[in-house]
Order: structure tokens, then C-alpha cells, then sequence
């Protein structure tokens, strides 16, 4: 079936880009072009009008809090295998930023979270991804590591791992987390 045919493109570290280059409704081929009405260049279908639109990947995570601890997890797949990062991935279809949020918790730290609070939104224009962050409050210290994780572990917020961070993304989440957690301390710990 000719109507969709992806290639690969763009591979690093981060991933790699799909660019489709037939029509999924009709099967010509797409062209570059700036559609009418529109201000930026598309893939157009010639014989129907479709307009593909590429659009950023939404990620949703969590920073799980435990006393003056956060819970990290090291990843057990690339990109940064073996390095640390808090429980995130990308939303599924029919899931709310809350709900993919909460999703990761449970399947990469085996932790259940409730009441996350929305902390951090980043758009990452070089990887096409926009992180939202949430943060929750742990009733307890029990964790398990899931299948994408090798290890979960508490590290003390004076005492991140911050060579060790998987992403750049995450660097930046986690160091507004620390400027900020004396008023988080107050207000979602107590």
C-alpha cells in the first residue's frame, strides 16, 4: 500500500522525524507549498487539497516529592540509557496531560499519584516535543521500577544528580523546581 510512505530522517539522539510523503486519504503525492489563507510551508496534496499539518509531540511528566526528596528514575531505553530523569513520556490518544502524567508515574516508578500539580510548560522547537510538567506529593516512599526504568531512587533536592540528568529539558524543569521549592515545601508538603 502506497498511501503512506514515511522515511527516516534527521536521525540523532533525540529520535528521528517521519515526513510523509503521499497523501493517507488518497495516495498522490504531497508537495511543499504555503497553502492559501495559511503563513507557513506544508505538505499539500495536489489532488484533494489535504494539508498535512506537523505538529509538536505533547510530553507530560511528573516530579514526585517525598519529604526534601524527588524520586528519579534511570532509564532503561535510549536516547540516555543509564541516566536519570523523573517519570514522563508521551500522551496517549484520549488522555488528558493529568492522566499521561500519572500514567508514567505508575508505569516507570510503579508509583501512584494523585492530585498533580501543573508546574512547567516548555516548548522544545529543536526536537519538536512541548513538556508539561506536574508536580504531587507521595504519601509514601514505595516505588518499583518499571520496565523502561533500571532503578528508581529519592535523591534530596540539595543533592541532584545534575551530570548524570538525561536531558537538557530536564536540567532546566528541575533547576526552576529547586529556585522554587521553599514555596513548594510550604505550600504542597505541608
Amino acid at each position: 500500500m502506497r498511501f503512506l510512505n514515511f522515511l527516516l530522517n534527521d536521525m540523532n539522539q533525540t529520535g528521528y522525524t517521519l515526513i510523509m510523503s503521499f497523501c493517507f486519504q488518497c495516495g498522490t503525492e504531497l508537495h511543499s507549498k504555503v497553502p492559501p489563507e495559511d503563513t507557513h510551508l506544508r505538505l499539500v496534496c495536489p489532488s484533494c487539497d489535504y494539508i498535512h499539518y506537523d505538529n509538536p509531540k505533547p510530553v507530560a511528566g511528573v516530579i514526585p516529592i517525598y519529604k526534601d526528596s524527588i524520586l528519579l528514575c534511570k532509564r532503561a531505553i535510549e536516547p540516555c540509557y543509564g541516566l536519570w530523569t523523573i517519570p514522563c513520556g508521551y500522551l496517549e490518544m484520549n488522555e488528558t496531560v493529568s492522566q499521561g502524567a500519572i500514567r508514567e508515574a505508575k508505569e516507570e516508578a510503579g508509583i501512584s499519584v494523585e492530585n498533580p500539580h501543573l508546574f512547567y510548560v516548555y516548548s522544545h522547537t529543536d526536537i519538536r516535543h512541548i513538556y508539561i510538567i506536574f508536580t504531587a506529593v507521595l504519601d509514601s516512599p514505595v516505588f518499583e521500577a518499571g520496565p523502561e526504568s533500571l532503578s528508581c531512587d529519592f535523591f534530596q533536592i540539595s543533592n541532584l544528580p545534575w551530570e548524570s540528568l538525561a536531558f537538557s529539558s530536564l536540567q532546566a524543569v528541575l533547576k526552576s523546581f529547586v529556585s522554587l521549592y521553599p514555596h513548594y515545601n510550604n505550600t504542597l508538603c505541608h
